[in-house]
């Protein structure tokens, strides 16, 4: 786009520039009125020859006084004959003087009602304005003054200097490939104490835009831009931005109240900010942005102030001190490095941050992405890293907990896949976990849901956990192991969005069941059970109209591998219960060595039947079954290999303490022979 714009600029500038020159030659020789107009005839006529398409000008004047320079009715069509510029104004006053100085200098220039249609018929032809520019280069004759021109700047050393001491510029519209621009209005000058000052009202732009779900229309609008320069400093006040877009299909939250309010079909955002640059070239930037806020009301978003220092060149953008403030929310990002995209060049966006902290307030985003957070008012403390590129985002260091320190999330993860929403995935693994006192019942108290349970949620006292959740596409799953203090629970289980069904598994291997519940003689319980229900409203809805039933629909699975009530010991418990909504069947086997106690029943709950159980208890003998049998077989292996173990273990003990004893024998014996021999030895010597 920024090449497109140049070649604008270029062309436009080719096109006045000859004009100018035709047409100050011609005023040079004779400065009348006649003269001119017979010169403009012949000009026009030049450039029509030149061009090969139509130009007209319905009248210039030219003082040489006064230096000014003034057009009317330009007219000038591309090789398609279609309309491609049109001024109804224009009026330059030159500083004739300073071009021998190597100096352009635009005391005055005005232009009024600038029309440019361009275009590109395909992405590999050029710009209808090409032939313009083609035209020059194709003069050998302007090609060699060019060259001496370029070579006499080069020898003084001395590049061509633009300078404009006033500029206005009013009712400029411009379309590019379906792309339309206009401004109302900008005032440039420069004061007497040098310093230039410009207002730019009315900059609005409309386009239409292709995206997999057809056709939006969008729409970018600037109220105006106050812009100063005093020596090297720039300055821009920038006011009512607006961005709007519009797919023509109803938001992603209609009819769905627990739906985020954001939607990137129906953007409706308005912003302000300044910018001040420090340094401005066409290289390079070093500016601060201050006071940047911005609001989608139906969205609800609100950025309620956004900061930051940037110094930046065509490679990358080093940001600093960078702060974003919400209603009741703040983050704060004490450096960021940017790597910014270029196709020609191969280099992808990528971003990378350092340990960034603040606080949040989940309150502050409910509207736009989770409804359930709108009475999310406690402050949570925030801290991490992230690094990304176009498609995926990574996060490490995350740490959130409240500002008592009763609960404190460590944890890390990513997002990836973030130009498919089919393919997106997010990942985060939570190291530690720790949930202290009623801080629960304070968390789960703040969302929008039924308080099941809360006595027992209490009851488990201190909390911790480790384990992941994942989303891919429409399902959500969560797995790891809670640690509380009347026992652990390991559990996985997934929510599908798309088949509208829960299922999952836990077990427990010592879990007080008894304190949870209240119940004084239910002792420890291990367990593992699989589950799996559906939560699809239409579907339940269906089953409750037509059976009015008011029960899970699904099934269990479950196996208590121990548990006892009262002087009662259990193992290997098995339960297995279906329920359609409206009838709960199960059934209970208690399998002993070759007697297995078994209860069905049969549970009914509708609008009609309040509550109705069937009871059907049953015995069943049996020999041992083939798991039975093996298990026995083992066990009597078992049995002979410990006992052949300790056979041989006894035997080795026995010939240890043989040897032992054998050993001491010789030991006695060597010290009684030593002993007689000094005995012998002192007898001799007296």
């Amino acid at each position: 786009m920024k090449n497109i714009i140049i070649r604008i600029l270029a062309g436009i500038g080719a096109a006045a520039l000859l004009l100018i020159i035709i047409v100050v030659v011609g005023g040079a020789i004779l400065n009348t009125k006649s003269v001119q107009n017979k010169l403009l005839k012949k000009s026009t006529a030049l450039l029509t020859e030149k061009l090969n398409t139509a130009v007209d000008i319905d009248s210039v004047s030219v003082d040489l006084l006064t230096q000014d320079i003034k057009f009317s009715g330009v007219y000038v069509e591309d090789q398609q004959q279609y309309k491609m510029l049109q001024i109804d104004e224009m009026k330059v006053n030159l500083d004739l003087l300073q071009l021998t100085k190597k100096k352009v200098k635009v005391q005055s220039a005005k232009i009024s009602g600038l029309q440019a249609e361009l275009y590109k018929l395909s992405p590999d032809e050029p710009l209808n304005l090409q032939f313009i520019l083609d035209a020059f280069k194709k003069d050998k004759k302007n090609e060699k003054v060019a060259k001496e021109i370029e070579a006499e700047m080069k020898k003084d050393d001395k590049k061509l200097e633009l300078d404009i001491d006033e500029l206005d510029l009013s009712n400029i519209k411009i379309k590019y490939n379906g792309i339309e621009a206009q401004f109302d209005k900008l005032d440039y000058h420069t004061l007497l104490n040098g310093t230039k000052k410009g207002v730019l009202s009315g900059l609005k732009a409309n386009w239409k835009q292709q995206t997999k779900k057809g056709i939006q229309d969008c729409e970018a609008s600037i109220e105006t831009i106050d812009y100063s320069q005093d020596g090297d400093k720039h300055t821009a006040f920038i006011h009512g931005m607006h961005f709007f877009n519009d797919n023509h299909l109803p938001r992603k939250n209609t009819n769905r109240p627990k739906r985020g309010a954001f939607d990137v079909g129906h953007v409706d955002m308005t912003a302000d900010m300044q910018i001040f640059f420090d340094l401005l070239q066409k290289d390079s930037i070093v500016a601060t942005v201050k006071n940047f806020k911005a609001t989608d009301e139906t969205a609800g978003i609100n950025i309620s102030n956004m900061e930051f220092n940037v110094r930046a060149n065509k490679k990358q953008a080093f940001v600093t001190n960078l702060a974003i403030t919400l209603d009741s929310t703040r983050l704060e990002f004490p450096k960021a490095v940017v790597q910014l995209p270029n196709k020609k060049e191969g280099r992808e966006l990528s971003y990378s941050t350092s340990s960034f902290n603040g606080y949040v307030i989940l309150k502050d985003i409910s509207k736009p992405f989770a409804p359930i957070l709108s009475n999310f008012n406690k402050p949570l403390t925030l801290s991490g890293r992230m690094h990304g590129d176009k498609s995926s985002m990574a996060f490490s260091d995350v740490f959130v907990g409240t500002l008592d320190k009763k609960l404190k999330i460590a944890a890390y993860g990513s997002i990836t896949h973030m130009e498919d929403k089919h393919a997106l995935q997010v990942l985060f693994h939570i190291s530690n976990m720790k949930a202290k006192g009623n801080v629960k019942e304070e968390i789960i108290s703040l969302f929008p849901v039924k308080k099941l349970m809360m006595k027992q949620l209490h009851t488990l006292g201190n909390i911790s956990y480790q384990g992941d959740m994942r989303v891919v596409w429409k399902k959500e799953m969560f797995q790891g192991m809670l640690f509380t203090e009347q026992g652990n629970v390991r559990f996985n289980f997934a929510i599908d969005e798309a088949t509208k069904f829960i299922s999952g598994n836990l077990k427990t291997t010592n879990l007080e069941l008894g304190n949870i519940f209240a119940v004084d003689d239910l002792g420890p319980v291990g367990c593992d059970a699989q589950f799996n229900f559906d939560i699809s409203k239409p579907r339940t809805a269906l089953m409750r109209k037509n059976k009015g039933g008011k029960l899970p629909i699904g099934n269990v699975k479950a196996t208590v591998s121990e548990g006892s009530y009262k002087f009662l010991k259990v193992h290997n418990l098995i339960a297995d219960i279906e329920s359609d909504g409206a009838t709960a069947d199960g059934k209970i086997t208690l399998k002993g060595r070759h007697t297995d106690l078994i209860c069905n029943f049969s549970l009914m709950s509708t609008d009609s039947v309040k509550s109705k159980l069937k009871i059907r208890p049953g015995i069943r003998f049996h020999g041992l079954s083939d798991e039975d049998k093996k298990a026995k077989a083992e066990a009597k292996a078992k049995k002979k290999q410990e006992k052949e173990e300790a056979k041989a273990l006894r035997k080795k003990e026995k010939e240890e303490r043989k040897r032992r004893k054998e050993e001491d024998k010789a030991a006695e014996k060597m010290a009684c022979s030593k002993h007689l021999s000094n005995t012998v030895l002192y007898c001799t010597l007296v």
